[in-house]
């Protein structure tokens, strides 16, 4: 026979009261033990493509996990030391052998997390500026082989081996992201501002001013190859710019003292590119820092790309050697090879050209050169240029210790703390500002040709 029970015993509006009193305690427990689990959960990013035996680094978003392993498949690819980078952790050296999808495995401080990475093999690395470099070999059209080599790297990656959505890719995350990014239209805002600086000092003749005041000196062999390996170093800020202007305005002088136009080429090709490479501010120099800011994030550090830039100058071997080599040749008058038979021709045959030569002349120089009739001077291309160094050191110097704060600190350190885009962009523009006024209030040049220039 059935005994009835207290709960049988209560009254129908006590029973719910306790049926509900429960539910809460079970639900609220229930919670309480979800809170926990998810508590050991951990938020571990990696990057969607990584290449077999090639390093790569995962960000472990809890600021406490002071260590972690990484397992794959129960191997272990890391056991030790979290670093620390903008108030996240991170691990670096992690290594995948095997190809295709891997589910990594973290575990830090009783916490789990999983990162989901695909491995490809690492020739696939090679492919995309492969394609690049072939196409524009074949089409001359370097923006479009750019992007067909920017676009198999997608098909390769976010695509996942689909050209259609590769294509996408393409256009909604490497050109979408790479155009909102502060730190890149820093850079192109820069490399513009700059280029128009050059172009106004170039079209009111301010680049030639200075060359005639070289050429002044160039009364032999020598010196006219000293005055064009000067002339290369003073247009420093752009080497396109260097090469037409410098070619194109000592070609007469070089002829006349019987240089050759093989001799000419190597003076002005090796100082173009080698002191832009190496300048305080060129349009060279956005694209570096670029480069040094990206390989800084990715290894996590902090430090200033512009002081870092400055301090790697004594090791760019090549451009310094470059333009050493170039005056040594200048002054000892020595040459070898081709050079010297090319120079042997125009001593004693007078041929500054050799028989069937056809010379590059590049169609843009009518843009850089003054109009008929502009006589510019030299001031006009060495005041923007001094504005725009001065410009650039106090801009470094007041934007720094703004964000240092107060104290004693040493100027590197002052330097170091300044956000050398934002202070690139201010010199630029002051150059930019300063050649414009000198082209428009005397008059060399309209207010409508100083902006075309």
């Amino acid at each position: 026979m059935h005994r009835r029970t207290g709960a049988d015993k209560l009254p129908p509006t006590m029973a719910l009261a306790r049926y509900w009193v429960v539910s809460l305690l079970s639900a609220g427990y229930l919670l309480a033990q979800g809170a926990a689990g998810a508590g050991q959960v951990l938020s571990v990013q990696a990057p969607p493509v990584v290449l077999r035996g090639v390093p790569f680094p995962i960000t472990l978003a809890d600021t406490s996990v002071d260590s972690a392993a990484v397992s794959l498949e129960g191997v272990r690819l890391f056991s030790g030391p979290v670093e620390r980078f903008n108030d996240v952790g991170r691990i670096r050296e992690i290594v995948v052998s095997d190809l295709g999808n891997q589910r990594l495995e973290v575990v830090a401080s009783g916490a789990v997390g999983v990162a989901e990475v695909r491995v490809l093999p690492g020739w696939v690395s090679i492919l995309p500026p492969l394609m690049a470099i072939t196409l524009a070999l074949i089409t001359k059209q370097v923006v479009l082989s750019l992007f067909c080599g920017v676009w198999l790297g997608a098909v390769l990656t976010l695509g996942g081996y689909n050209p259609f959505f590769g294509f996408l890719r393409t256009a909604d995350q490497y050109l979408l992201k790479a155009i909102t990014d502060p730190n890149h239209m820093s850079i192109v805002l820069f490399t513009m501002t700059l280029g128009g600086m050059v172009g106004i000092v170039s079209r009111s003749g301010g680049t030639q001013g200075i060359v005639r005041a070289l050429a002044r000196y160039a009364n032999n062999r020598r010196s006219g190859q000293l005055a064009t390996w000067l002339m290369g170093m003073l247009i420093f800020f752009d080497d396109y710019s260097n090469t037409l202007l410098v070619g194109n305005t000592m070609r007469p002088f070089t002829d006349r003292l019987k240089i050759s136009r093989e001799k000419l080429a190597y003076l002005v090709d090796s100082t173009a590119a080698p002191i832009a490479s190496v300048a305080l501010a060129s349009t060279w120099i956005g694209f570096e820092l670029g480069l040094i800011k990206g390989s800084f994030q990715s290894l996590g550090i902090e430090d200033n790309v512009y002081v870092t830039f400055i301090a790697a100058i004594p090791y760019s071997f090549y451009a310094l050697m470059a333009l050493f080599l170039v005056f040594v040749v200048a002054v000892a008058g020595r040459d070898f090879g081709a050079m010297y038979r090319a120079e042997r021709r125009s001593l004693t045959e007078g041929k500054v050209l050799r028989d069937g030569a056809t010379p590059l002349l590049d169609k843009e120089l009518a843009n850089l050169l003054p109009p008929e009739g502009v006589s510019g001077h030299w001031y006009t291309a060495v005041l923007p240029i001094a504005s725009m160094i001065v410009a650039l050191i106090v801009g470094l110097i007041l934007q720094g210790s703004a964000a240092i704060g107060p104290g004693d600190h040493s100027l590197r350190e002052i330097i170091g703390a300044a956000d050398s885009f934002v202070v690139l962009i201010w010199a630029a523009f002051g150059g930019a500002v300063v050649a414009g006024l000198l082209a428009v209030v005397p008059g060399i040049l309209t207010i409508g040709a100083t902006v075309d220039a």
